[in-house]
């Protein structure tokens, strides 16, 4: 019974039983921010969920409440898969930990206490791109066409290493060749974080190529541009 959690509604025949509604049982469910003050899309940088629950004489000691994530996972021992979670509401307030996930936008939590539920939704923004290097594997021929992988890596920060870009990051890639009028060319010139820290492309050089200088811009939404530091390959 509903009433085991609540109070004894006033003195006992003072008046008709109101109709109970889930902000009698559940009195606050919040998503709160990371430690940077912020809700980052970074896969790492877990945010503290905490939900309430009327705590007054005669509540339940058995009472549980279920949580459940739009996205993301639950740091917890009893979480019983990545988006679900039961949390034993031993107290009024009780919290538990989210790991974010890298999608720029809503985040919504929904609590159910013995049939009642209350949801929260915060935004979750993009995160902030800390370092951009370049990595490029291949050799520029002076007899024959050239081919070179060119990979960005974006590191994040504050993620213990662990912090990827958030989904949707554009990586902006430059080559500029010499001698002036030489053939050089990037396969992609703009790439799209889907998952994990690196995006990767080709480069494309004729023989007559004797030096290319790379560079990379990354964008994440909302956030100032990153650029790697150049990296010059000669023939």
């Amino acid at each position: 019974m509903i009433r085991r959690i609540l109070p004894a509604l006033l003195a006992a025949g003072c008046i008709a039983d109101p109709p109970v509604t889930e902000d009698d049982v559940i009195t606050d469910l919040a998503i709160q921010p990371g430690p940077g003050g912020e809700r980052v899309a970074d896969g790492a940088t877990a945010l503290p969920v905490e939900l309430c629950v009327v705590d007054r004489p005669g509540r339940d000691p058995t009472l549980t409440a279920d949580l459940r994530a739009s996205a993301g996972r639950w740091v917890a021992t009893d979480a019983s898969d990545g988006l679900s979670i039961t949390v034993p509401l031993t107290r009024a307030c009780e919290q538990r930990m989210l790991v974010p996930p890298t999608d720029v936008g809503p985040l919504t939590v929904m609590a159910t206490v013995r049939g009642f539920a209350k949801s929260a939704t915060e935004a979750l923004v993009a995160a902030r791109i800390d370092r951009v290097r370049l990595g490029i594997t291949g050799l520029l021929s002076a007899t024959d066409a050239s081919m070179l992988t060119v990979t960005a890596t974006l590191d994040v920060l504050p993620g213990g290493g662990a912090a990827a870009p958030s989904k949707g990051t554009d990586v902006a890639l430059q080559a500029d060749v010499e001698p002036i009028g030489a053939v050089g060319r990037l396969a992609d010139s703009t790439l799209t974080v889907t998952t994990g820290n690196t995006v990767t492309t080709t480069f494309f050089a004729s023989s007559s190529v004797t030096r290319v200088t790379f560079t990379a811009t990354a964008k994440a939404m909302n956030r100032a541009p990153r650029s790697s530091d150049p990296i010059e390959i000669d023939r």
